[in-house]
């Protein structure tokens, strides 16, 4: 069964502002900007280590992949990421003539964690009008989403053991301490009140017990009709 997300806490104002017209070409940048860095991520999210050429080293966070998606009369960029506290930084990837091996330090690394946290930022916008926010009708949009889970043994797709969601506002502590946050400052662009622009983190608890690391994780949201909104996917 697929979980639909369910929020736990509420704190998104009620309405927003239209923005000045001053700000559009601003904020349209913002997003613009925010899109293409998490799209750039995608690409950067393994680290070469200084073994062999066909060796490289995993973040603390798996990046699953960026989607700009509509909704309704919403729309919204979404970037997912993969993370099990501190298991998957430092892992080490090589590929060998019997396939791919991960090591930690000495320590050689077959299955994945019992428990695994899947995060999805959620930036809505407005479909028509570049730039401008949507108001908090996004709420109700990103709270008609089911998530689906799988795992991925070569093409053979199989459900994963158990999986919960949640769906929440994103705090002015948690979105100034994302990475994406911290580069757009570093562009000079403005500071973003999550709480007012409506930046939301959908959160997906997975529990599964000996999924071998060479298995790939594939997640799909769909919305309240049915129909695929987005997919993304970690292979390590």
């Amino acid at each position: 069964m697929c979980p639909t997300l369910q929020p736990y806490t509420k704190n998104i104002r009620e309405s927003f502002g239209s923005p000045p017209m001053e700000s559009w070409r601003t904020t349209a940048l913002g997003i613009w900007t925010f899109s293409a860095i998490l799209s750039l991520a995608t690409s950067t999210q393994l680290h070469r280590s200084d073994g062999p050429a066909s060796s490289r080293k995993l973040p603390l966070e798996v990046n699953m992949g960026t989607a700009s998606i509509r909704l309704s009369d919403s729309c919204f960029v979404l970037n997912a990421r993969l993370s099990a506290g501190d298991f998957f930084e430092g892992i080490e990837v090589s590929q060998t003539a019997s396939g791919r091996q991960y090591h930690k330090g000495a320590t050689a690394l077959s299955v994945f964690p019992s428990k695994l946290k899947i995060r999805i930022l959620a930036w809505p916008r407005n479909c028509t009008s570049p730039g401008m926010e949507v108001p908090a009708q996004s709420e109700s949009v990103l709270q008609g989403l089911t998530l689906k889970a799988e795992w991925k043994t070569e093409l053979k797709a199989r459900p994963v053991g158990k999986v919960s969601t949640a769906l929440r506002a994103l705090s002015n502590q948690e979105w100034s301490e994302q990475s994406e946050s911290k580069r757009l400052e570093d562009l000079g662009l403005p500071p973003l009140d999550p709480e007012n622009k409506g930046i939301w983190l959908m959160e997906a608890t997975i529990e599964d017990e000996k999924v071998p690391l060479t298995d790939s994780l594939t997640v799909s949201l769909f919305s309240d009709k049915g129909k695929l909104a987005a997919r993304f996917s970690a292979r390590l």
